[in-house]
């Protein structure tokens, strides 16, 4: 009987070990199989990033063509001619006892017209803005005693008329100083000398100013006339100042949208190395390069429109002599 009992006992404990042992097994397996199944989980989702569809980072987002370059550089407007013949004085061994009035704005104008029609040239036209600028010289010889193209602080016939909102495309300033009897007397040493003769006579003048002023000069009182002939800017064709700036203004536009895109592209790259999902960078960026493009083919047509008139410009002013 306790034999019995103890196969019982046995088959018991048997049976007890073997539902724990199958209970443990389960058990392990789940654990397992939920831990695989994760990890696949991970694996699958790397491998669905990795060959996710991206966006391409384009030049253009029509043919993928490269970035044109910055619109180059405008042409640089010529500057005008200038002619300056030596300074010409008449001394005397006595003082002069005239008066200011032996020299007129008007009789010199005159008589350089006459000059010129006498010698089949056109008469030029007075201009205020020249008589100005003749006037500020005459005046200037005096008060600083010099007799000289070139001022003591550097200033020249261009400066002089600039300062007076002349604008030319060539320039010429005759001198004298002396003890002259009238207009008459000053326009003949003009005339007498190679220099001061051919800007009187020079067909590519149209306008004329003129200043005249009478003072002490080194110890003597003396006339001192001053010719400025031009032939304005205007003669040649304008130069737009406005599509000048437009065309800078652009450039440094796209400079500053350029440095933006750099940027923009270094952060897509970071975040790619990181394996981040960048497609709404980079729809950003490949828009930025059409707004580039358009920008700059729009800027390059208004640089190409500036230079047309520079050329023109430059080509008119080379065709004077």
């Amino acid at each position: 009987m306790r034999t019995i009992i103890n196969i019982i006992t046995i088959i018991f404990v048997l049976i007890t070990l073997a539902l724990v042992l199958a209970n443990n097994n389960v058990e392990a397996l789940l654990v397992r199989s939920y831990t695989e199944f994760k990890t696949e989980l991970e694996a699958l989702k790397a491998d669905i990033q990795k060959s996710a569809i991206l966006p391409s980072l384009t030049q253009n987002s029509a043919d993928n063509s490269p970035l044109p370059a910055n619109p180059s550089a405008i042409s640089p407007v010529s500057t005008g001619k200038v002619v300056l013949p030596g300074p010409l004085t008449k001394t005397s061994t006595t003082v002069s006892s005239g008066t200011a009035e032996a020299l007129t704005r008007k009789g010199i104008i005159a008589d350089t017209n006459n000059e010129r029609q006498t010698l089949g040239a056109a008469a030029l036209n007075e201009n205020t803005e020249l008589d100005a600028s003749a006037q500020v010289k005459a005046n200037d010889i005096l008060a600083r005693q010099y007799f000289e193209h070139t001022a003591p602080d550097g200033k020249t016939v261009v400066d002089l008329v600039t300062d007076q909102g002349y604008a030319y495309i060539k320039i010429g300033e005759n001198l004298a100083l002396g003890d002259f009897k009238n207009d008459a007397d000053v326009l003949a040493a003009w005339m007498a000398s190679p220099g001061h003769r051919a800007n009187i006579l020079d067909p590519e003048y149209t306008e004329i100013g003129v200043g005249v002023a009478y003072g002490m000069y080194k110890g003597s009182m003396v006339y001192v006339a001053v010719q400025h002939f031009g032939r304005p800017r205007s003669t040649c064709p304008d130069v737009s100042d406005a599509l000048r700036l437009q065309v800078q203004n652009g450039q440094s536009s796209l400079a500053n949208l350029s440095a933006t895109m750099d940027r923009l592209k270094t952060q897509i790259d970071q975040g790619r190395a990181q394996g981040n999902d960048e497609n709404s960078l980079v729809a950003t960026y490949n828009q930025d390069i059409t707004t580039y493009n358009t920008e700059a083919a729009q800027i390059d047509a208004i640089r190409t429109q500036y230079n047309a008139q520079v050329n023109a410009f430059n080509l008119c002013i080379s065709s004077i002599k």
